[in-house]
């Protein structure tokens, strides 16, 4: 299967500074390994629809897994399609760059990263995607949910599997530079 391929994208007007924003229709019938989806053009300084960015690793090059993105298939990095089966069924756009970024097209793809501030500062939510979790950092991040940050300062820390937090503080995702403006910049 190639890479994203040129013919999904039509290009952006880079002027307006437009951006790409996926809505996900969910996976594809009869076949639960292809998430099916569709792009859409917004101009990010002109009142751009709500929309949710999503803060991850790419990981190995060598694995994809597929998109089927306005009928056509295409190869997107495995952690990429890991967030988007997780938010599948949810009724919003999503921005996420490996998929809404042309990244066979390097002037438009310089200009998409230049613009990556603005597109983490002006998205409604950032969803950071730390992998799938094990059992122990899933009660972690369960926890969190529940009791909130506040919690977790005084007696809910002790609670917590050691183990679960360790795994979660040991995620690669965190070594990337990338996240200060991914998490920093988002509301």
């Amino acid at each position: 299967m190639e890479p994203v391929s040129d013919s999904v994208y039509q290009p952006l007007n880079t002027e307006k500074r437009e951006i790409r924003l996926l809505r996900l229709h969910g996976l594809r019938p009869g076949d639960d390994s292809v998430i099916k989806c569709s792009i859409q053009h917004a101009v990010l300084y002109v009142n751009p629809p709500e929309y949710s960015a999503i803060s991850y690793m790419w990981g190995d090059p060598g694995e994809t897994k597929t998109l089927e993105i306005s009928g056509t298939e295409v190869a997107i990095p495995k952690n990429a399609w890991e967030v988007l089966e997780a938010m599948c069924w949810r009724q919003e756009l999503i921005w996420i760059d490996s998929v809404c970024i042309n990244q066979n097209h390097i002037k438009e793809r310089n200009h998409q990263v230049a613009l990556m501030g603005d597109i983490y500062s002006s998205a409604e939510r950032v969803y950071v995607w730390l992998g799938r979790g094990t059992e122990r950092s899933l009660q972690v991040m369960d926890a969190i949910r529940q009791d909130g940050p506040h919690r977790l300062r005084t007696d809910g820390i002790k609670k917590l599997s050691r183990l679960g937090l360790i795994e979660i503080y040991d995620n690669a995702y965190w070594n990337r530079l990338w996240i200060v403006q991914e998490i920093v910049l988002g509301k």
